[in-house]
């Protein structure tokens, strides 16, 4: 694992703002505080009103419950590896408490407030012009979802509604309180597992929300059960499984679902796929409305994972990288109630699966 680099100064931190405001930054925002030993938060508690940057009020439900009053935005959500673009409105939105929903069509997501810390009204300008967004962090300064201004938001709509949750400023710039990155899940050893129980919990399965109870139960993290579970249940795929499963889909013209999340909040494509495309080491997906793009070579494994449910067993792919972290999962559309999809699993079923026995051991 890479060292971090020692963490940069405050004034270091706002110049790198700057470059990010004025357009001419040679990097993502994420890049350029990782490459100052910083989380992204902390970059853009740096800058000021003046190079573009508003803090907003830690009122993130009535946030969440305010934004369909803008019209179509585009909501961003991404992890180490993966970014997740959607292009709708805000709608249906549930909850109150820690664990929201929105599920307004193209825009699907999970919220989970409870690790939600900071949130930044942001403008910054590029050759295409000004770009106006409302980003939250989670309370480890790491990005939770974006919201990004399109052509056909209700622009006035979206300018009063920062103004309604700015914070007071304060009188200079500070560098943000973050806490410390929580520690990477430490697996027990395999034997510890109690594999009975992950067994007749995985084959009684009836609905997959029951899915996280089961690995607590039975001691496992997910990747480590997978691995453990037997081959009627996971069978681990080559690692370009990501290409060809898209490329498929979108050959035959077989609508998936693509989850991306973080610790703060899950978004969900819903529909089909048509263009895929590989680039500088990247698998993207480059449609109207939805855009992926995952780091090609971040799976260091693929797996095609069944859970039965009340009404039929639901087939997936999951991606791992080489911390044995989930990143990305693929399932085929079903409509609640009806059968999975024979197409989607016949895509599934053309991916050269690994020996058996080789299954990786990333923990």
């Amino acid at each position: 694992m890479t060292t971090p680099p020692p963490p940069a100064s405050l004034s270091a931190l706002a110049d790198a703002w700057g470059t990010v405001h004025a357009g001419t930054a040679g990097a993502r925002p994420r890049d350029l505080a990782a490459g100052l030993g910083h989380p992204e938060a902390q970059l853009l508690a740096a800058a000021t009103p003046a190079t573009g940057v508003h803090r907003l009020q830690p009122r993130w439900a009535e946030l969440i419950h305010a934004l369909p009053e803008v019209g179509e935005v585009m909501a961003l959500t991404r992890n180490d590896h993966a970014v997740h673009e959607k292009t709708g409105r805000f709608g249906n939105v549930r909850g109150m408490g820690e664990a929201m929903l929105v599920l307004n069509d193209a825009v699907d997501l999970r919220l989970f407030l409870g690790v939600w810390g900071h949130g930044f009204d942001v403008t910054t300008h590029s050759s295409h012009g000004e770009r106006r967004s409302l980003q939250i962090f989670d309370i480890h300064g790491d990005a939770v979802i974006k919201v990004y201004r399109t052509a056909n938001t209700d622009a006035e709509a979206f300018d009063a509604l920062c103004r309604r949750f700015r914070a007071d400023e304060a009188a200079a710039p500070a560098l943000l309180a973050v806490e410390p990155p929580p520690a990477p899940e430490a697996p027990q050893p395999d034997a510890a597992v109690d594999l009975a129980a992950l067994q007749a919990g995985w084959r009684g399965l009836t609905d997959v929300h029951n899915f996280r109870r089961l690995l607590r139960d039975a001691g496992a993290t997910r990747h480590q059960a997978l691995r453990l579970i037997g081959r009627e249940f996971a069978e681990e795929v080559a690692p370009d499984a990501l290409s060809r499963t898209l490329t498929l889909a979108a050959d035959q013209q077989v609508p998936i679902m693509v989850f991306v999340g973080n610790r703060g909040c899950v978004q969900i494509h819903s529909g089909p796929v048509k263009k895929i495309v590989e680039m500088r080491g990247w698998t993207n997906v480059l449609d109207p409305g939805f855009n992926l793009h995952a780091v090609t070579a971040a799976a260091a494994s693929a797996w095609v994972v069944r859970k039965p449910q009340a009404d039929g067993t639901v087939t997936a792919l999951e991606l791992y990288d080489d911390a044995g972290r989930n990143y990305a999962i693929l399932y085929g559309v079903r409509p609640a109630g009806l059968p999975e999809s024979t197409a989607w699993r016949a895509i599934l079923e053309t991916l050269p699966r690994l020996p058996a026995g080789s299954q990786t051991a990333a923990e």
